[in-house]
């Protein structure tokens, strides 16, 4: 989000200093400014409020981008290319490439827009669909023009219009009720709520919303369950809790040789994680 608005930023300065007695110009660079200074301030109040120091959250996102989202796989530069193009049908995206191109000239605001941000997001190694979730509908207006045409075309073309119509909306409405992470926020979101700060052993899951965790959570990571059971003995103080995806290992019956080891508490993905699997 704060991509997208550096580009407006940019693209409304551009506007005022080509003609800075404008005063419609003047006063939308101004709007921008003040929106953008009020989602700084309300950045830094959501850290505060769960007892990080201001603009935390946004540093250690950059920091964790830059140095460690190789950790999860990397993808080519193109990698968003090729999603956006699956999002347009596949091959029919040969037919829009032209009017698409003609919307981001007749509307270069959300073009600028969607470009900066696919453009940086490439970028970053490791890549995901979801990623480009802010933009989705920046890319589905600069994509309707097109679609347009086709309808206006009749015969095949109209039934494409209305099968893209018909998947776009599907698809929007499983992403907007589903979440994916929903299991790992839920889990981290009770121990939070406990009170008292915990240690938290993390098995063979490499990502984790760990900001669930409100600051009061110690993760330790171990890439199997072997490496953590043989990290840990009856002479060695267990952790609180113990996160793992799948206990091939029976590691819960393990621990309660070790110590009192309470549970497990199963957590199961949202409705679409379960269709998905059923």
């Amino acid at each position: 989000v704060g991509i997208l608005l550096l580009s407006v930023l940019v693209y409304f300065s551009v506007g005022y200093f080509r003609d800075s007695k404008n005063e419609k110009k003047r006063s939308q660079l101004w709007g921008v400014l003040v929106g953008g200074i009020v989602l700084v301030i309300l950045q830094g109040g959501i850290d505060w409020s769960v007892g990080r120091t201001p603009f935390e959250g946004v540093v250690n996102y950059l920091r964790h981008n830059l140095e460690h989202s190789s950790n999860y796989g990397t993808s080519s530069l193109v990698t968003y290319l090729g999603h956006f193009c699956l999002y347009a049908l596949g091959p029919m995206a040969l037919f829009l490439v032209k009017p698409f191109g003609r919307a981001i000239l007749a509307s270069p605001l959300v073009g600028t827009a969607f470009i900066s941000f696919v453009a940086v997001h490439s970028l970053v190694p490791h890549k995901e669909e979801r990623f480009m979730f802010p933009v989705l509908g920046l890319f589905l207006v600069l994509l309707a023009p097109g679609i347009a045409q086709f309808w206006s075309s009749g015969g095949w073309k109209r039934k494409f219009a209305y099968s893209f119509a018909f998947i776009q909306f599907a698809g929007a409405l499983i992403a907007a009720t589903s979440d994916s992470l929903s299991a790992r926020t839920r889990l981290l979101v009770d121990v939070a709520r406990q009170g008292d700060r915990s240690t938290m052993a993390v098995v063979g899951i490499k990502s984790l919303p760990t900001f669930y965790g409100l600051g009061k959570i110690e993760f330790v990571s171990f890439p199997i369950a072997a490496d953590f059971l043989n990290a840990y003995s009856s002479e060695r103080s267990l952790p609180n809790y113990v996160l793992i995806r799948e206990d091939k290992m029976a590691t819960g019956s393990r621990l309660k040789q070790l110590s009192s080891c309470v549970g497990p508490k199963h957590y199961p993905g949202d409705w679409a994680d379960r269709t998905a699997r059923f």
